[in-house]
């Protein structure tokens, strides 16, 4: 199906991304962190990016900044707990930043799969 680059610092985390997606029959490319996102999101045919935004290194508004420049049909689903601020006002944050949807965490399958598929859709 796809190729979707998963970008958390959380190993965890992204392990239980890429099985949901791989399940769900798509490639997954990991970054764990804003830096090595950009660098996977330039070097590979990357057809959505699931990217948190708390992360050392280039955190994920500066990649999504980063590859929204560069690409600007790019489809950026943002993930985020929250951190002190609490996630309702990282992920707005995110919308105005241009992430073309949000998701708060823990990530439940069955939205993330909903978002994966609606932008999937949709001609890019």
């Amino acid at each position: 199906m796809a190729t979707i680059l998963v970008v958390d610092d959380d190993r965890a985390v992204r392990k239980v991304i890429r099985e949901f997606l791989e399940r769900d029959g798509h490639q997954v490319v990991e970054a764990t962190d804003g830096a090595e996102a950009i660098e996977a999101y330039s070097a590979d045919k990357i057809d959505l990016m699931v990217l948190d935004l708390l992360m050392p290194n280039r955190d994920g508004f500066e990649a999504l900044i980063d590859v929204r420049h560069r690409h600007p049909q790019a489809r950026v689903v943002v993930i985020s707990g929250g951190g002190q601020l609490g996630a309702d006002l990282y992920l707005k944050m995110a919308s105005q930043f241009g992430a073309t949807e949000v998701l708060a965490k823990p990530i439940e399958r069955d939205a993330l799969l909903a978002k994966v598929h609606e932008l999937l859709s949709q001609e890019g």
